[in-house]
């Protein structure tokens, strides 16, 4: 009965002890790191964006031309199956 007992406690740990192997609880490990007085919630670096819109005006980008139907059209996807009569 003891010998049982001992089996099953063993058994338990164990089963505990690999789950919290493979959960990977370390607090450390979820921990964001952000650069001291930087606030991710601010917008206000946005204001000085600019956009290079000299790759849109560029002749190569403006001789790009659509091939083929457009929209496609919507048919049976894959292939015919051979052995179908």
């Amino acid at each position: 009965m003891q010998s049982k007992l001992i089996i099953y406690l063993i058994v338990f740990l164990g089963l505990v002890g690999g789950f919290l192997y493979n959960s990977e609880l370390d607090p450390a490990a979820n921990v964001p790191v952000v650069p001291a007085g930087v606030n991710s919630n601010d917008l206000n670096a946005f204001r000085t964006l600019h956009i290079n819109y000299a790759v849109i005006e560029n002749s190569a980008f403006q001789e790009l031309r659509i091939f083929g139907a457009f929209p496609v059209p919507s048919t049976a996807p894959g292939k015919d199956n051979p052995f179908s009569r």
